[in-house]
């Protein structure tokens, strides 16, 4: 998974030039599962477009993670993005 901790307005996660996942900012990191893109993420670019949180954008953005923008402004924190590998086990005639 793709571990996104920022601040902003959309996030938008392409692999080579197509789009798998994008969010609307609105606190937590944002974790995009790539399994389904195994073969894709090794072979590709992996890329993250994120637009800036706009101070007038008409969302609600709860006030206890809304970041202060200056005034008429916008506020952009990327923080980092980390490619996390996550084991899975597959348990045979469970979820079925």
């Amino acid at each position: 998974m793709d571990c996104v901790p920022r601040t902003g307005d959309v996030g938008r996660a392409l692999i080579g030039g197509r789009l798998v996942a994008d969010q609307f900012w609105y606190g937590p990191v944002w974790e995009i599962g790539l399994r389904r893109f195994r073969k894709d993420v090794l072979e590709h670019v992996r890329e993250l477009r994120l637009l800036p949180l706009r101070e007038d954008v008409p969302v609600f953005v709860p006030p206890h993670v809304r970041p202060a923008a200056p005034q008429g402004g916008s506020v952009l924190e990327p923080r980092s993005a980390t490619l996390v590998p996550v084991p899975r086990t597959v348990v045979p005639g469970v979820g079925r």
